[in-house]
């Protein structure tokens, strides 16, 4: 038979164990206890496991014997309050039989301040809340779960790499427009034109292809003249409130049943300064504004 949900929590076991006094609540606690558990972490915080009707007791007492590790904040309010220093009792009570399990973070309070309330704990190594969420967490994350802490890594440099290969840069000077010619293709995105856009935007896309076509074949003093026109469409489309984005790339086609690299210009006309144009390899631009909704591919 399958177990029953009171089973099963009698059964749990958390990684964390979040002991703190309410007053801290607000600002620390429930802040650290979701950023942990959002990383994937079994955390016990009362406000996450406790429901109506719950023998208050007993679910801390299943916490407290059951967790890996109890994070206690700690602050002058969290001193002299009976519920968090009992949780604090159980915790040490555990470590009697020799495993270190209390991981101390500070919350505006100094070494002499916890020293005046409870000497054993000054002596710890300690975190500090005023170093930022983000430090206490990695810290912790070093004795709680090492080897979550290096797949996070592995999959923030893997994004930022992935990002720095699909940026698409703005385009501001002469010589970023210079770079993006003669290629062999081309690949345009603009946002949906109002009527009386589209003089305007249509005008730079087809000088901007013009010129690519016939650039090889023009030498130094004409390429800078070119570029220097074009350039005025691009301060006037800067003027009206749009920006340029551009980059190059080897896409792949297929071409008599061969796969072969086709350089390529990729450019993004785009209305308003986003924060960031990404172009994908399948032909994917994302355009990432402050304040949007979740981006879609275009």
């Amino acid at each position: 038979m399958p177990k029953t949900e009171t089973a099963v929590e009698e059964t749990k076991e958390w990684d964390v164990f979040v002991c703190y006094a309410w007053e801290d609540q607000e600002e620390v606690a429930r802040p650290l206890a979701t950023f942990l558990r959002d990383l994937g972490l079994q955390v016990w915080y009362d406000e996450m496991e406790l429901r109506v009707g719950d023998r208050l007791r007993r679910k801390v007492d299943a916490g407290l014997t059951r967790c890996r590790f109890g994070v206690v904040i700690l602050s002058e309010s969290f001193f002299g309050k009976h519920y968090p220093e009992s949780e604090l009792d159980g915790l040490a009570q555990r470590e009697q039989h020799g495993q270190d399990l209390i991981l101390p973070v500070w919350h505006g309070v100094d070494v002499e301040d916890v020293r005046r309330h409870s000497p054993r704990l000054a002596d710890r190594v300690a975190l500090k809340w005023q170093d930022g969420i983000s430090v206490v967490v990695t810290e912790l994350l070093k004795v709680i779960s090492p080897g979550l802490l290096q797949e996070m890594h592995k999959r923030v440099k893997e994004l930022a790499e992935h990002v720095q290969q699909a940026e698409v840069p703005r385009i501001t000077t002469a010589s970023d427009l210079a770079a993006l010619q003669g290629q062999l293709g081309f690949f345009f995105l603009r946002d949906e034109l109002r009527d009386e856009e589209v003089s305007l935007v249509g005008s730079f896309q087809q000088a901007f292809v013009d010129l690519s076509e016939v650039w090889r074949e023009l030498g130094p003093l004409q390429q800078a003249e070119a570029t220097g026109d074009l350039m005025e469409q691009l301060e006037e489309l800067h003027e009206e409130g749009w920006t340029v984005h551009g980059r190059t790339e080897k896409l792949r086609r297929s071409t008599e049943g061969e796969l072969i690299e086709w350089p390529t210009a990729v450019v993004a006309v785009v209305r308003g300064q986003p924060s960031c144009v990404l172009h994908f390899g399948d032909g994917r631009i994302q355009i990432i504004r402050e304040n949007d909704e979740p981006p879609k591919p275009k």
